[in-house]
């Protein structure tokens, strides 16, 4: 993910009038909220694979990982769009967008 001078965050109108220390404190959130969907995104698999051990039935726990997973790439595409924002005030998140897009 590269810095776009040309960014529109459309779909988050209210992110253009943040400043740069709302942004920051957003992104914290986002950030905790990854962390946490990571842990319970791999608890969920486990879950599944216990219960497919077991020859139990997994379809209710494979929708709860589809949900997980639809969240946590919603968190993602968050974050991604904050560090954009980012982009254009401060070094370092133009430096971290760089690492993140690998």
């Amino acid at each position: 993910m590269r810095c776009d001078p040309d960014f529109d965050p459309t779909p988050n109108k209210y992110a253009r009038l943040m400043d740069e220390a709302l942004i920051r404190a957003r992104l914290a959130q986002v950030e905790w909220h990854i962390s946490v969907g990571e842990r319970a995104i791999a608890r969920q698999r486990d879950i599944i694979a216990k219960l497919r051990s077991g020859g139990l039935v997994t379809a209710n726990a494979e929708g709860t990982l589809r949900v997980l997973e639809l969240t946590q790439a919603a968190h993602i595409a968050d974050r991604d769009m904050l560090l954009k924002r980012l982009c254009g005030t401060s070094p370092l998140a133009s430096t971290l967008s760089v690492f993140l897009a690998r």
